[in-house]
């Protein structure tokens, strides 16, 4: 649906549930309205035509600011399409928890992150960049007194409402499936043998720079 449709419509009414999924495939970002004109955002994409964020530009033309709205955001995982502007939707709602994988905020995975961004080669994306900026706003909430963060893992409950604060009635809770500990020493063994092959092939670079130097002197 184009967004010039949207506005159309109309937000949902606060009795209502509505998930929204959007994404250049499928998927890449939810948004979701749990009543009450109280809402969630999981992960974040971009389309070519839209400068914003697709979740804040859904939320303008319903006439809702998002800052006000939007009370959780959940960072699945760090791929590009799946990451793209989210930075921009946290810092658009200083009030909303921030959600992200108990590996992402692993000494390991930030040390991997911090190589990555010196790679100027399209592997390295914007998800560094987005990644960066989210501990930025995070450190920018912690000196401001209000560190709405929170580390997901198996089971880990994010938010929750009782029904009787929500016109439909129901009870509302949000939890994260993932990752499990398996999970999370699996993806740690990765970023370890990623950091392990940087470090060698950057001890290579150095060796033949150094061999090269000689041959010519």
């Amino acid at each position: 649906m184009p967004f010039s449709e949207i506005a159309k419509i109309g937000p949902p009414s606060p009795d209502e549930v509505e998930v929204t999924i959007f994404g250049p495939d499928f998927g890449e970002c939810i948004v979701v309205h749990f009543g009450n004109n109280r809402w969630f955002v999981v992960d974040s994409c971009k389309y070519p035509e839209v400068d914003r964020p697709v979740a804040l530009r859904y939320l303008d033309e319903l006439g809702l600011r998002a800052g006000d709205v939007i009370e959780r955001i959940v960072i699945t995982h760090w791929h590009d399409d799946h990451c793209k502007g989210i930075s921009q939707i946290a810092s658009a709602c200083p009030n909303a928890a921030i959600w992200m994988p108990s590996a992402l905020t692993s000494l390991e995975f930030v040390r991997f992150v911090k190589r990555l961004s010196k790679d100027k080669t399209a592997l390295a994306g914007s998800k560094t960049k987005e990644f960066f900026a989210i501990f930025d706003e995070l450190d920018r909430r912690r000196k401001a007194g209000s560190p709405t963060f929170g580390i997901a893992s198996q089971n880990m409950q994010m938010h929750h409402c009782a029904g009787n604060q929500l016109a439909h009635g129901g009870a509302f809770r949000l939890l994260a499936l993932s990752p499990s500990h398996g999970d999370h020493l699996e993806f740690l063994v990765r970023i370890a043998t990623l950091l392990a092959v940087g470090l060698h092939l950057s001890l290579l670079s150095t060796s033949a720079h150094r061999l090269s130097s000689r041959q010519l002197s």
